[in-house]
Order: C-alpha cells, then structure tokens, then sequence
C-alpha cells in the first residue's frame, strides 16, 4: 500500500469477486465470476471512496500475482509482480500484453503508470489531449481540442467496456444518457498513443 501527497491510497490485490472494495459512503462492488484478478485500486482522499479499480489482467488462461506498487514523488505508480500466458497489464487499452517465454511458467513484471491510469510508454504529448466538458455531465459529454481522427471507449470503473466509436470533429458530442450516474474513464486513441480521463455522470 501507498500513499500520495494528497492522502490518497493506492495497493495492488488479487480479488475473486463478488468483492465489496469500497469503504467510503458509496457500494463498490468487483464482480470476478470465474477467476482471481490482480488489481490496482485507488480510495480517494477526500471521502474515502474508490477513486478507480483497474483490472490487470483478463485471461481465461493464466492469472497474475500483484506483488507491491509504489508512488513516486512525481505522483508515478509502479507495480510488480508475476503473471503466467499472456498479461494485459495496461487497463485501458491492449496495446501492452505480454507473454511468458516458457508455457505453464512464471514471469516477473513491472509496470509504471500515470495519474491517469495509462501505461507511461503508451500516453500522447499534452499538446494533443482534448478537453472535457460539461463536467460532471447529465446526457451529453462534448470531446473538444483533438486535431486529428481518434477512437473513444467508455468503461465503468472496473474496467467493463459501454460505449466506443470514433472522434472525426471537433468538438464532438457524445450521448451518455443510457450509463447510470457515476464515475467512467473515456479512453482516446490516435496513432501516437492513447490516454484514458476520468469524467463525472449525473
């Protein structure tokens, strides 16, 4: 377990859900029906509740064994650990996966990630992120500032995919007036890398 300059908390755990994750005053619920996963939690600050839990892995095949995670002074997020077949180790995209030498055996990983919940070799320059707005949203969520064509996906906190498509104008509105009020990650794709923000639903 790790804590921020902000008092946020961070750990690693391998969960078999049902799993009730959340302290603080809201129910968050990790549902792993058939298998243990390896997660990267984060319990906000402020209330105490889960700023995001990401999944590391998703294989029906091999299953991976967070050891411990770290946060640098620059707000940085290092985990390590073992895995077996293949790891999709970076929570918002399948760009990072990978793969065991030797079949039925152990490997080690370390991962590092940013703030935003993206692998730090997989985000774009900052010049090129667009912006958000109105947030939190109600129906509507407009994507303002991208230069060029991107892909978007929208996953709840445990990193279940609920919405995807393409960014081809700017700004482009999204409708979200079918996902329940809560917290959601967009995550943006373009040839460069990709980035995954936060966002806020009434």
């Amino acid at each position: 377990m790790e804590v921020d300059g902000y008092g946020n908390v961070y750990t690693v755990a391998s969960l078999y859900g049902p799993y009730d994750v959340d302290p603080g005053p809201a129910t968050y619920l990790l549902d792993n029906a058939s298998a243990t996963n390896g997660y990267l939690l984060k319990l906000d600050a402020q209330d105490g509740a889960t700023g995001f839990a990401a999944r590391l892995m998703n294989s029906d095949t091999g299953y991976l064994t967070p050891h411990g995670i770290s946060v640098t002074s620059n707000g940085t997020i290092v985990t390590h650990g073992a895995f077996r077949a293949t790891a999709a180790m970076d929570p918002w995209t399948d760009s990072f996966e990978p793969t065991v030498a030797v079949v039925q055996t152990e490997e080690l990983y370390v991962c590092t990630f940013g703030q935003d919940i993206g692998l730090l070799t997989q985000e774009v320059s900052e010049s090129s992120t667009p912006s958000l707005y109105p947030v939190p949203c109600v129906d509507r969520l407009v994507v303002d500032g991208h230069e060029r064509t991107m892909s978007y996906r929208i996953l709840d906190m445990t990193g279940r995919l609920l919405l995807s498509g393409n960014l081809t104008s700017a700004p482009t509105v999204l409708d979200v007036s079918s996902l329940p009020s809560g917290a959601y990650h967009i995550q943006l794709t373009e040839a460069r890398g990709t980035r995954a923000t936060r966002f806020l639903k009434h």
